[in-house]
């Protein structure tokens, strides 16, 4: 792993090659983070074609891809072990057309709606990368969330299990998502549960592929969670139920939030 005065080199000569890339407009930070058995990852910020930043999560295998798809000449900077192979893979699902909230009278799509100064989506993404965990952001369009799934699955078929979480769920805790992580490592399929309620991201372990990349329609997962011997989670976190699905949700949720900042406020008195 470079030291840190590498790192911001080999930043600048990333903002340097992506000077004329249609997809990736600035990169805007770099940092080092820590994640499970001390291995080290490079965090980039960056913009795409879209009003909002999305984080990646870029692990040596991911960065190499990247990096050499813009520019071959620039080597690996990162000297490190393989962690993506050992960890699942958390899978965003980001292609539903939100048809609910538009009726409900929301203005855009409910993952660009703004909650507390941010997407729905990003406040996702940035528990995500939070995390430490890899990750596919999947938003083409599919006719149903099974489709989602099964070409999420084969684009990541190299992933040592994977985590499914749906885009509008944005009060979701990282540490829920390392938690579900953790519990897979014995587990065929593992279901978040707070306070008796089913909730995501639902884990599956490399045994399930097969069924996963089968998956088509509107009924996502659960028959591939019926079809194993799955372990309940029980997680702390009413973020793996709080989804936002109408205009109604996006409002209930700033109040929440609002409410949860005076608290941490009053906390820290």
């Amino acid at each position: 792993m470079p030291a840190p005065s590498q790192a911001v080199d080999h930043l600048a000569h990333l903002q340097n090659l992506l000077q004329g890339v249609p997809t990736a407009v600035a990169v805007t930070d770099v940092k080092t983070s820590k994640m499970a058995h001390s291995d080290n990852i490079l965090v980039i910020n960056y913009q795409i074609d879209n009003p909002n930043t999305l984080c990646m999560n870029i692990t040596s295998v991911s960065a190499i891809c990247v990096l050499q798809a813009i520019q071959p000449t620039i080597g690996n900077p990162f000297e490190q072990p393989d962690v993506a192979s050992t960890m699942p893979t958390v899978i965003i699902l980001a292609s539903g057309q939100g048809k609910r909230f538009t009726a409900s009278g929301g203005a855009t799509h409910k993952l660009q709606a703004r909650l507390m100064g941010k997407t729905v989506l990003q406040h996702t993404l940035d528990a995500v990368c939070g995390s430490g965990l890899p990750w596919h952001l999947e938003d083409e369009c599919h006719p149903g969330m099974g489709d989602s799934i099964a070409a999420a699955v084969q684009k990541t078929s190299q992933a040592n299990g994977w985590l499914i979480l749906p885009a509008d769920l944005p009060f979701i805790q990282s540490t829920s998502l390392k938690a579900v992580a953790v519990a897979l490592t014995n587990q065929e399929v593992v279901v978040p549960v707070y306070r008796g309620q089913r909730g995501h991201p639902v884990g599956f372990s490399v045994v399930c592929r097969h069924a996963l990349l089968d998956l088509q329609g509107d009924r996502g997962a659960a028959r591939v969670v019926q079809s194993y011997a799955a372990m309940e989670l029980q997680l702390d976190d009413m973020g793996c139920v709080t989804d936002i699905d109408t205009k109604e949700d996006i409002e209930a949720a700033e109040l929440l939030l609002s409410r949860m900042e005076t608290a941490n406020i009053q906390l820290r008195r």
